[in-house]
């Protein structure tokens, strides 16, 4: 799939932020990696003091050789970094991901 840059963002930026934009967009169909930048929007099942803290980002590498995500939770007032790593639940099965576990 070939990203392109849509007519309504040309309005008001400056040309050289569209020809970055172009040149990277036009790259990323033979690119074998897509990073990414997460934002957890709530807790599932934790109650209000347990002390976690939703205020960094994820930041993710997928594989779009295997399917495979690795990421790296950071965030300034916690430590030490918290690593992700997602393997597809149905490897070997085509470049389809639906469903990812744990390794």
């Amino acid at each position: 799939m070939l990203l392109s840059v849509s007519p309504d963002l040309h309005t008001g930026l400056p040309e050289m932020l569209l020809v970055t934009v172009t040149h990277w967009c036009s790259k990323l169909a033979d690119h074998p990696y897509i990073f990414m930048r997460w934002k957890e929007q709530a807790f599932v099942d934790a109650k209000e003091d347990c002390g976690l803290t939703i205020t960094g980002f994820y930041y993710i590498c997928l594989s779009r050789l295997d399917g495979s995500i690795q990421g790296l939770y950071c965030d300034p007032k916690s430590t030490p970094y918290q690593l992700l790593e997602l393997q597809p639940a149905n490897s070997h099965q085509g470049h389809t991901v639906g469903r990812y576990q744990f390794c």
